[in-house]
């Protein structure tokens, strides 16, 4: 259950992704040059609620939120939130709660920190990641033993994990591409691979029906948590590109997350 709600959480962050074309490549880099006239889809106070299910038994929850608008370090930043647990059932077997919180540039969408908590039962564990864009540096702590390690040599583009969700939704991309980005996580530069696919029509139980384009995540973080690689998110195919629901087959059947609420 703990691998399961880990990938979950990293899936759904890693499913969006800020990308830009580059002609002399088969593949599509990140970025992190916003157009002035998307910024405003940023907005305060969106919530997204996801239900987890596992072999279509509801496991537990996972939810996304833009907190606010707030001053970090000197630089006016979106302070943005992610919280996945077990639900009221399950956390007789297994009681777990993470929390993760970023704060991004509204500017630059730079990130400037990254936090993650998990809380075990009564066990709690944290730690977090600082970014100097002048230093070219980042440092991960780990706030339960006070360890910490520096990453030197930061070049662009660069997010961390939850803040990567927002700069793609803002930007468009194409059908049927192959996309590439970079993800400092822990005290790693993950590299992903994202396939889209063509617009469709998906019907979500008692939600509707809506028009959306498929994405196929590739990443060593699914075999080093699960050891699959059969990952697909499906996204509206709009302007906001809401993460709707996600697949993810294992050996032993199959993950699923749906979003609750439909935001308008």
């Amino acid at each position: 259950m703990k691998k399961i709600l880990t990938l979950i959480l990293i899936i759904i962050l890693l499913s969006s992704v800020f990308i830009k074309t580059d002609a002399s490549n088969d593949q599509a880099l990140l970025s992190q040059n916003i157009p002035d006239n998307s910024k405003p889809f940023l907005k305060i106070g969106e919530y997204l609620s996801f239900k987890i299910e596992l072999l279509g038994v509801a496991i537990g929850w996972i939810h996304l939120w833009i907190e606010e608008k707030t001053y970090f370090n000197d630089h006016l930043c979106y302070h943005i939130k992610a919280k996945a647990y077990t639900n009221r059932f399950f956390k007789k077997f297994y009681d777990v709660e993470y929390n993760v919180d970023t704060y991004i540039d509204a500017e630059s969408f730079y990130p400037y920190q990254f936090k993650k908590q998990r809380r075990l039962k009564q066990k709690i564990t944290s730690a977090r990641i600082d970014f100097d864009w002048v230093k070219k540096t980042a440092v991960f702590v780990d706030e339960t033993s006070q360890l910490s390690h520096i990453i030197n040599n930061l070049d662009y583009p660069l997010q961390d994990l939850l803040s990567s969700m927002y700069i793609f939704r803002l930007n468009p991309i194409k059908y049927n591409k192959n996309y590439r980005l970079r993800i400092l996580y822990n005290q790693n530069i993950w590299h992903i691979n994202i396939k889209t696919g063509s617009p469709q029509q998906l019907e979500i139980y008692r939600k509707g029906t809506f028009k959306v384009f498929p994405t196929e995540i590739a990443t060593s973080l699914n075999r080093v948590i699960l050891n699959t690689n059969k990952i697909q998110v499906y996204f509206t195919d709009d302007e906001k590109r809401i993460p709707i629901l996600f697949l993810i087959r294992l050996p032993y059947g199959q993950v699923k997350g749906k979003l609750f609420n439909i935001p308008k």
